[in-house]
């Protein structure tokens, strides 16, 4: 197939995916459009050289993808990036409800990092400067792999209490897996940058209206990197200071989980007040039994 059909076939298959999403995150067709979309954007990116980048973050090495239109995609992480069985498997267990039987937390990590990345790279070079398709993408991968474990189909709105009215706040995610049980407040974006407030606030409001551990929040990103165009440099764009007052004087954030986890947004597992922050493949090991 040439890459021109290729990338045609990967919109087409996205488009499929928001359609399939609006029907139902727990779908098994949703768990084959996403590993269809993985297969098509992998076979994509093969075709294509790769630039090596300069590596500002201790212990990682990056590069992009480019071609002769693209000087140069969103960086990669060479070591997350696994262009082999491992997406398939990925969708196969989801599929099966055996992702953490039959994947590592490792894996679970890298395998949604390649797919994640992957279609984001896919989308820098048909639609150079696009965020919110892979985003979009991002967000519907999560949804479908936390939804399939909990085996529950989540939500966006929750009905809040202002006076005497009712006001509908809409969130990237609620999961109640078992009715009358703790429920699930789930922001996901690939990259926090302004925007960790938002979902701190969120959980703040969520806390006042419903009680203290109603709703446990969680966080769940791509990763904090940035590349310098001028240098093509790669460097984390972090505020942990920040996230440490948000944590102590607006809301507790249950738990924190990235595919590329920042090593400053690690270390706050040491911090006070302390936040836990863990590889996405860490979540299979301990979901939804926090």
């Amino acid at each position: 197939m040439s890459p021109s059909k290729r990338t045609g076939t990967v919109l087409v298959q996205f488009d499929h995916l928001q359609k399939q999403m609006r029907a139902g995150a727990l779908s098994p067709a949703t768990s084959d459009l996403l590993g269809s979309i993985g297969e098509t954007c992998l076979a994509f990116l093969r075709e294509m050289d790769r630039r090596p980048l300069l590596s500002q973050i201790t212990g990682k090495t990056f590069f992009s993808f480019r071609t002769a239109a693209v000087n140069s995609t969103r960086p990669v992480n060479e070591a997350l990036f696994q262009d082999g069985e491992l997406v398939a498997r990925l969708m196969t267990a989801a599929k099966q409800r055996r992702l953490n039987a039959d994947l590592s937390t490792t894996e679970i990590t890298t395998a949604c990092y390649t797919l994640a990345i992957g279609f984001a790279c896919v989308v820098d070079v048909i639609n150079p400067g696009d965020r919110q398709t892979p985003g979009t993408f991002f967000e519907y991968l999560i949804k479908h792999l936390i939804a399939t474990t909990a085996e529950s189909e989540p939500t966006e709105r929750v009905a809040v209490r202002v006076g005497d009215t009712t006001i509908r706040l809409t969130l990237d995610m609620i999961l109640a897996p078992i009715e009358g049980t703790t429920r699930f407040h789930v922001a996901i974006k690939t990259s926090t940058r302004e925007r960790a407030s938002e979902f701190w606030a969120h959980q703040r409001i969520l806390d006042h209206a419903f009680g203290e551990h109603a709703y446990l929040g969680m966080f769940i990103g791509l990763g904090e990197t940035k590349l310098d165009h001028k240098r093509y440099a790669v460097v984390e764009i972090c505020v942990p200071d920040q996230w440490r007052l948000y944590q102590a004087h607006i809301a507790t954030i249950h738990r924190i989980y990235y595919l590329d986890p920042p090593h400053a947004y690690m270390q706050l597992n040491q911090a006070k007040p302390p936040l836990s922050v863990q590889p996405f493949g860490a979540y299979f090991s301990e979901s939804p039994l926090f």
